[in-house]
């Protein structure tokens, strides 16, 4: 009641609970934060997080150095036993629907992610984290990323590469230095391990990353809609409220709205659609905000 505003008899007081949840989800954009400006905090957060994996998490990914992020990867944590501001966290990740989207991720994305348990696996495919060859690569090759598995199989395309156990190309005489014994198979491992990827994920699907997608974008621009560049950092993949079914609903939503026409043309085409928005007074009663929709010249 309280919350309301006063027009409607309330004293237009603020949620105690949103604010919380809000402070709870910035302090999270700061855990997700991946690159040089990384918290020295998030590091201890990660290696709690990691020995608090549940058995099957702990069952798929027995070195803890495979465990990554579990929002990039398969694996969860039992929540009693993190710190309780670390436990809030991650259950407020559930609550909002926090996690990795990225339409069309850049081939810098892609190996970038983590190799083993990977979250855009093929959820139809057999999972070869345990594999004997998989093994090979996590122990010998200390293979970590997508990257990495993307590496390993680049001697396959070589002319001079044989799928035999005594290849003396000069990729496996280097794998036999790392006390590898079947080097032809691991790579013909690291290959399969990115097959199970959904090809979204996939970087061999990908082209390389230009220049000018790496750039940061300009603070001011004089367009009053632009396509968002590309996502080539892990720490700019990161999306809020994306299971946002579960906000559709109000319990004050208004009712008896007129029924929608139907749509003309293909309605299964995909259209990709750009919105901007923009807000003033922020925070105070008087509030106001607006946006706009562009999906292409003269609305086509």
């Amino acid at each position: 009641m309280l919350q309301k505003p006063v027009s409607k008899g309330g004293k237009n007081l603020i949620s105690l609970e949103a604010l919380r949840d809000a402070i709870g989800l910035m302090r999270m954009k700061v855990y997700l934060n991946y690159g040089k400006s990384h918290s020295i905090w998030t590091r201890f957060a990660d290696d709690l997080a990691r020995r608090a994996i549940t058995k099957e998490g702990a069952r798929r990914l027995p070195k803890e150095e495979l465990r990554i992020n579990l929002l990039l990867q398969n694996w969860d944590i039992v929540g009693n036993q993190l710190p309780a501001y670390l436990s809030e966290l991650m259950k407020l990740s559930k609550k909002y629907g926090v996690q990795a989207e990225v339409q069309d991720p850049t081939k810098d994305l892609c190996r970038a992610m983590p190799a083993w348990d990977h979250f855009g696996s093929d959820p139809h495919k057999r999972q070869l984290n345990n594999v004997e060859c998989s093994k090979c690569l996590q122990s010998n090759y200390e293979v970590k990323t997508i990257g990495d598995l993307e590496d390993m199989t680049k001697c396959i395309e070589q002319s001079n590469h044989k799928l035999t156990s005594n290849c003396d190309c000069q990729d496996c005489k280097v794998d036999r230095m790392y006390q590898c014994t079947k080097p032809v198979e691991c790579a013909d491992q690291a290959q399969k391990v990115l097959d199970t990827l959904l090809p979204k994920w996939n970087p061999k699907l990908k082209e390389e990353t230009t220049p000018e997608e790496e750039q940061e974008p300009e603070e001011e621009t004089s367009e009053a809609f632009k396509a968002p560049r590309k996502i080539t950092q892990l720490k700019d993949s990161f999306r809020v409220f994306t299971n946002a079914q579960e906000y559709k609903s109000s319990p004050e939503a208004p009712t008896g709205l007129r029924e929608e026409e139907p749509l003309e043309g293909n309605r299964d085409e995909q259209t990709t659609v750009y919105i901007g928005g923009s807000a003033m007074n922020s925070g105070s009663a008087n509030a106001k905000s607006g946006g706009g929709v562009w999906h292409g010249e003269n609305n086509e």
